[in-house]
């Protein structure tokens, strides 16, 4: 998994100036949880701002059933994407890559995680489910919207269980690789999922792009 992201970094640093590493102030890291995996990938979920709560809070839970927890990029500079990745890796916000831990907590921890899938134009890098997953972008540069990727879990009772992000069991760390093959150091693990009971955590509410730049100030980046 180490190699996934050292490769990124050293493609990206042949070819641009470290002072163009703009990346990712500080994107934030979301869960969410959904009862089918329909839509759960690219431009299905998020297409456009947010009118309100992202889906943290799963209410159904019967034994046997089968719920999907995506993780979620939220708050990506702007402008949101570094056209060309991965060559030339150009400055902007944006990621290419993830790399975590799926923690899971409750009555009896009553939930097993089955799988973790990769959503499309992403791939699924060397995995312990749930302990230590890599998704990685297949082609280009993404935004918030897109989820790239999912865990598969099943319950085991009707009792509540809350998902946390953790540092990837492997790595040791959370990591969030950018649009210039650098790793944004200013993340912010912003919410968890809840799957049964009552709810009792809130949810993300604003997963967009929130610094502003110009294109004079990227250009600036270069001299």
């Amino acid at each position: 998994m180490k190699k996934l992201f050292v490769l990124l970094a050293l493609v990206c640093c042949s070819v641009i100036p470290v002072a163009a590493f703009a990346g990712n102030a500080h994107p934030n890291l979301y869960l969410e949880i959904y009862s089918s995996s329909v839509g759960r990938c690219v431009h299905a979920v998020h297409p456009g701002p947010l009118p309100g709560e992202i889906q943290c809070y799963l209410a159904a839970k019967v034994e046997g059933s089968i719920a999907y927890v995506p993780i979620h990029i939220g708050k990506l500079d702007t402008p949101p994407l570094a056209a060309g990745w991965p060559l030339p890796c150009g400055p902007g916000g944006g990621f290419v890559g993830v790399s975590y831990g799926l923690n899971m907590t409750g009555y009896d921890v009553d939930v097993t995680a089955l799988a973790a899938t990769a959503c499309t134009k992403f791939g699924l890098g060397p995995s312990i489910v749930p302990t230590a997953i890599v998704f990685s972008a297949d082609d280009a540069c993404h935004d918030w919207w897109d989820h790239p990727g999912y865990v598969t879990v099943q319950s085991l009772t009707e009792n509540p269980v809350y998902f946390t992000i953790v540092a990837n069991s492997e790595e040791l760390a959370i990591k969030v690789i950018n649009c210039q093959g650098g790793l944004d150091l200013g993340l912010v693990i912003a919410g968890g999922a809840q799957w049964g009971g009552t709810k009792t955590l809130v949810c993300g509410t604003d997963p967009t792009s929130v610094d502003l730049t110009t294109w004079g100030k990227i250009k600036g980046l270069y001299r």
